[in-house]
């Protein structure tokens, strides 16, 4: 499962960034928010996951997405403003792939790594009737 990351700025310059691979996150300055950030409301903020993507929902305070005002759905890359100073920057972050087996890869439509399937080598079929009895 994907999760959520967003990165911000601190007073003083400084990058930091926040990530949960939970379906929703809160952001403001309350204590029961995921994300708690000076300056903010109690509740400014929620972002989760529904069936058509991830969408942000303005709490009470200010919010912006890429500069339009109001909730939306929001997408990798994506600007979020809350009140007058803070903007925030949205990302989902893949899982990583599980690790590769030890090994040569293998090529395109080979199931293992055991060794390569030798052909198989047909005797002559033996006879038949008509009726699919064996001839003697």
């Amino acid at each position: 499962m994907a999760r959520m990351r967003v990165r911000y700025f601190v007073p003083g310059g400084q990058a930091e960034s926040f990530e949960t691979a939970a379906r929703s996150m809160t952001i403001g300055s309350g204590q029961g928010c995921d994300l708690r950030l000076s300056g903010l409301g109690p509740l400014e903020c929620t972002i989760y996951l529904s069936e058509q993507g991830y969408y942000a929902t303005n709490e009470g305070g200010r919010l912006s997405i890429n500069g339009v005002e109001g909730p939306g759905f929001v997408r990798a890359n994506d600007v979020l403003r809350l009140g007058d100073t803070m903007a925030l920057r949205f990302d989902i972050v893949a899982d990583a792939p599980p690790p590769a087996p030890a090994g040569r890869p293998l090529p395109a439509g080979r199931a293992s790594a055991a060794a390569p399937a030798q052909p198989v080598r047909l005797g002559a079929r033996p006879a038949r009737h008509g009726d699919g009895s064996p001839a003697r």
